[in-house]
C-alpha cells in the first residue's frame, strides 16, 4: 500500500478514498508497463558460478560478486541486460585473477 493515503486522508477525507488510490496506482503501473518480475544480474551471476563451480576458484567468485556490486554505482550499464552484466563480471574476475597469478609468478 502506498503511503500517500495517510497524508491525503486528513486533507481530503471526502474526496479521495483508499480504493481510488489503489485504482490510480494500478492504472499508472499498467499504463507504464511495469513488470516487477525480472532476473537481476545477481541471478545470472549465481547461475554462471554454479555452471563454472569446479573450474572457478573461490576468490574469483568473490571478485565477480564484488564487481557486480560495484557496477550498481553507475547508470552506464543500464543499457545492458542482466545476463551481459553478470557475464562481464565473471570474465573480469577471471582475467583479474589470472593477471594477479601471472604477476605473482613473475616476481618469484
Amino acid at each position: 500500500m502506498i503511503y500517500a493515503y495517510e497524508e491525503l486522508k486528513g486533507a481530503a477525507k471526502s474526496i479521495i478514498s483508499k480504493e481510488d488510490i489503489k485504482r490510480m496506482e494500478e492504472k499508472v503501473l499498467t499504463q507504464l508497463g511495469f513488470d516487477f518480475n525480472f532476473s537481476s544480474p545477481r541471478h545470472f551471476l549465481d547461475r554462471y558460478i554454479r555452471i563454472l563451480d569446479e573450474h572457478l576458484p573461490e576468490e574469483y567468485k568473490t571478485l565477480a560478486l564484488q564487481i557486480l556490486v560495484l557496477q550498481q554505482v553507475t547508470e552506464k550499464l543500464l543499457n545492458y541486460s542482466g545476463s551481459e552484466i553478470a557475464a562481464s563480471a565473471v570474465i573480469l574476475a577471471i582475467n583479474q585473477g589470472r593477471m594477479a597469478d601471472m604477476i605473482e609468478r613473475s616476481s618469484d
